[in-house]
């Protein structure tokens, strides 16, 4: 009678084990996806300039533009890469709504917009300077935060 019940109680055990492993397992939790992939932000870049800056930035040809910022605490960085080629390194987690993603996009392009205008008195680059904001608050002007942020906004949808 002793073996049947070890034999029970090991059999209960193993069945109590095998249900909690199931129990304590980290569920699979799928990693959110961008809005766009980097073809529309590529279009989205070339609308942008033709509509927001006159096609005075480079052409989206000469510019990398992905999804190569990894650092959660930016949602882009833009660098000049040898050969006068701007890099915008959008973070995926950042653009995961569309407008998001514009809004992003706009913020990176008045850094192309700015680069190397926006010095201090010591000659230090300011990312965030003078001629940068200028750029954001003529995008605020031509209407891009009021078309791009909020949806489906036109003077007559009142």
């Amino acid at each position: 009678m002793k073996t049947r019940w070890k034999i029970l109680i090991a059999i209960g055990a193993a069945l109590l084990c095998s249900w909690l492993v199931q129990e304590v397992r980290p569920y699979a939790i799928p990693t959110p996806t961008a809005a766009m992939n980097t073809k529309e932000l590529r279009a989205k870049y070339t609308e942008f300039n033709a509509r927001y800056f006159d096609n005075a930035l480079p052409p989206v040809k000469n510019i990398e533009l992905d999804y190569g910022e990894y650092n959660p605490r930016y949602m882009a960085q833009t660098h000049l890469l040898p050969g006068k080629t701007f890099h915008i390194g959008m973070n995926e987690s950042y653009a995961l709504a569309e407008r998001n993603a514009d809004l992003i996009l706009l913020h990176e392009m008045c850094h192309i917009k700015s680069w190397d205008l926006d010095v201090d008195a010591e000659g230090t680059i300011t990312p965030h300077g003078q001629v940068w904001r200028s750029c954001m608050l003529e995008l605020d002007r031509r209407g891009a935060f009021r078309v791009e942020l909020i949806d489906g906004y036109e003077q007559g949808d009142l």
